[in-house]
Formats: C-alpha cells, sequence, structure tokens
C-alpha cells in the first residue's frame, strides 16, 4: 500500500514565500517512512491527523531506546509527516511538532558537545556578547 500524497506537498513555500523543494534522494526516503505508515492503516494526511496518539506510539515501539541513533529516526519519520501535511496545519503547533520537541539530538554533531536548545543558545549568545 502507498502512502497518498497530496499535490501541494510539492508546492510548500519557506518563510520568505519563495518554493521549498527536497532532494529526490530525500523525498523517495520520505515516502519510504510514509508507506510503512501506510501498510499500517494510516495511508493519507487525514489518517495521520486523526490517528497521532496511536502513531506516536508506534513510532515510539519502533525505537524504544534513548540513544542519539534511536532519536534520529524517530525524527525522521518526524520530518515525513511533516513534510506530507498541509502548511496550515504544520504552521500552528500539533501534536507531532509536541513529540519532536520531546526528542532533540543528543550531541551537537558538529562540536560533540551537548545539544542546547535554540531558546538556550540564544540566551548564552546574549549573555556572552554582553
Amino acid at each position: 500500500m502507498s502512502f497518498a500524497l497530496d499535490s501541494d506537498v510539492f508546492e510548500k513555500k519557506d518563510a520568505n514565500g519563495n518554493p521549498r523543494t527536497i532532494s529526490e534522494r530525500t523525498q523517495k526516503d520520505y515516502k519510504g517512512k510514509l508507506n510503512s505508515l501506510a501498510k499500517l492503516g494510516w495511508g493519507d494526511r487525514s489518517a495521520l491527523k486523526k490517528n497521532h496518539k496511536v502513531i506516536i506510539d508506534h513510532i515510539k515501539s519502533l525505537y524504544p531506546d534513548d540513544t542519539e541513533l534511536a532519536r534520529h529516526k524517530k525524527r525522521f519519520i518526524l520530518f515525513a509527516i511533516f513534510w506530507s501535511m498541509d502548511t496550515p496545519y504544520i504552521a500552528k503547533k500539533n501534536p507531532y511538532h509536541t513529540y519532536l520537541q520531546k526528542i532533540p539530538p543528543i550531541k551537537n554533531v558538529s562540536t560533540g558537545e551537548d545539544w542546547v536548545a535554540l531558546k538556550e543558545y540564544r540566551e548564552l549568545s546574549l549573555n556572552i556578547s554582553n
């Protein structure tokens, strides 16, 4: 079973109103994650919205460990879900966004230091510059 992508998925715009595109490879990877959800009965945008609790529980069950790799895999599925959703849905806080906020990276890949949330990073930057 294939996930039913709505046409507006390919017409999204960034914050500046420019077309937002992702690579064909990323599209393929996202479609794979969405097709896996479709095989379980969540084959379109509406099903993802209606069944967010059970889908989030499913994602948690796929990768139960709290490791960097497990968090990355969970976030990747969430990014595929975000890609499939309509702009009004992803423009506001939603259950998937709330869950994403609970599973940030553990380490900064570039520096190897502990991950710092954007809000905390901004506060630290302000304190350093003052």
